[in-house]
């Protein structure tokens, strides 16, 4: 017996008064018309797809505050700061200084500001020099790793390094005041 017909008269057998309308006339003639052969896989056939997908490097980077104290002309002033990056696992880093030496300063040297506005007074800046955790200065854009930072990526916030800023002794006729900067790192992945 054929599958739509064969509901057909169930659905009658059943309901025989709703068959008195023409919304159900209309079902009907619907159920009628079916094919079963739609129902009904006869044959199969499997295909193939390739499917990829590129994951770039994504980095963030974090750093805590150097606080060098207050300084004394008889001594070196130090002071650190944690370097967390945030690196696609297995992607490659290198740390530089972002900002260029101050025209006039030695290489790897930066100025601390009075009240961190910059000045060529020599009384309102205090010369600093930053080591990466090899002792070398961390250089302005530097190709050499000797003097950055660098390492690899785990996917997860890390802390990669120490900074340690060290203010050299001996700079006397200093004004009274905080000398400080925003100091900014290049990284590289």
């Amino acid at each position: 017996m054929d599958l739509n017909k064969f509901c057909c008269i169930i659905l009658i057998a059943k309901y025989p008064e709703l068959f008195k309308t023409k919304i159900l006339i209309g079902i009907f003639f619907v159920f009628i018309n079916l094919k079963s052969d739609f129902a009904v896989a006869t044959s199969t056939n499997t295909g193939t797809f390739n499917v990829s997908v590129g994951i770039g490097a994504t980095c963030t980077a974090s750093a805590t505050t150097m606080s060098f104290g207050n300084y004394n002309v008889n001594s070196n002033s130090t002071g650190t700061s944690t370097l967390y990056i945030n690196l696609t696992n297995g992607a490659s880093f290198r740390v530089t200084m972002a900002d260029p030496v101050v025209s006039g300063d030695q290489e790897g040297y930066y100025r601390l500001w009075l009240d961190g506005t910059e000045s060529e007074a020599y009384n309102e800046y205090l010369v600093v020099y930053f080591l990466n955790p090899a002792g070398n200065k961390l250089r302005y854009s530097g190709a050499d790793n000797a003097y950055n930072i660098v390492g690899t990526g785990n996917g997860a916030n890390t802390a990669v390094a120490t900074i340690t800023g060290t203010i050299p002794s001996g700079q006397t006729g200093k004004k009274t005041g905080t000398f400080s900067r925003i100091i900014s790192l290049n990284i590289a992945y």
